[in-house]
This record gives C-alpha cells, structure tokens and sequence, in this order.
C-alpha cells in the first residue's frame, strides 16, 4: 500500500505534482492498494492516462487517483 501523500513525494523527486494543493487533507492520506485500467480501476487503485484515445475513460473512472499528463490536466474529473 501507498498512500497518495507518499505517491507524490515518489514522483516529485523526478518531476512537479501539478494539482497537489488541490487536494484534501483527506485525499492524500488515501491508501492505493493496487493499479487498475481507467474503466475497472475502484476507488484504492491508481491507474494513468498515457494515450489520448482513451480520454472519454478519463471522465467516468472510479479510480483513487490517476497520472496524466500536462497536456490533460484540465481534463481530470475533480474527484480524481
């Protein structure tokens, strides 16, 4: 497990979280139990967007949290 707050403390040593004020006190402690594809990741999973033909998967995922891109950043739902 990993908890978002640690996720993006990963990820910061290699490049900038773009939306971590964003986020709740609530979000980042949220524990990622596993990774999962855009349409069947729940809640605990983290899943990525790494091809915009999977972009309209963007806007109805489940997942706990998601990796993009700048280029789709505005594109993330608010829950995710």
């Amino acid at each position: 497990m990993i908890t978002i707050e640690q996720l993006i403390s990963q990820i910061e040593q290699r490049q900038p979280v773009l939306n971590k004020a964003e986020l709740s006190p609530e979000q980042r402690r949220l524990s990622l139990e596993g990774i999962g594809n855009l349409t069947t990741a729940n809640c605990r999973q983290l899943s990525f967007l790494s091809n915009s033909h999977y972009l309209s998967s963007l806007a109805n995922t489940h997942a706990g949290a998601v990796l993009i891109t700048e280029e789709h950043h505005n594109e993330a739902p608010n829950d995710t």
